[in-house]
């Protein structure tokens, strides 16, 4: 996934407001300090970086391999004290939902 917007670029890591303030926000004939704002943009502009960086990595993913992606019962594994297990989710009408499994890999 390629992204075309530039990021809006803020280094200016500024000040994080008080809890008061962010529980109340700005009242009427307050100005807001710049240092909580530069702290803001910069939150905003590391969160969509962060975002901008991770989606970037990701593979597309063919037809035919997300078919049997959600087809198979158990698609993902982990390890865990030298087992390994299989796991995923199953349609469960019964339970009018979703079911996680899992299964030890032999």
């Amino acid at each position: 996934m390629s992204f075309t917007a530039p990021l809006p670029k803020w280094d200016n890591e500024g000040v994080q407001p008080p809890p008061n303030l962010v529980e109340s926000g700005w009242l009427p004939d307050v100005s807001p300090a710049p240092d909580f704002f530069n702290w803001q943009w910069y939150r905003v502009y590391m969160a969509l970086k962060e975002l901008q960086d991770f989606a970037a990595d990701k593979r597309e993913m063919s037809d035919g391999a997300l078919k049997a992606h959600e087809e198979a019962t158990t698609p993902h594994q982990f390890t865990q004290s030298g087992k390994t297990y299989k796991y995923g989710f199953k349609t469960n009408v019964a339970m009018d939902g979703l079911i996680f499994v899992y299964q030890e890999v032999l």
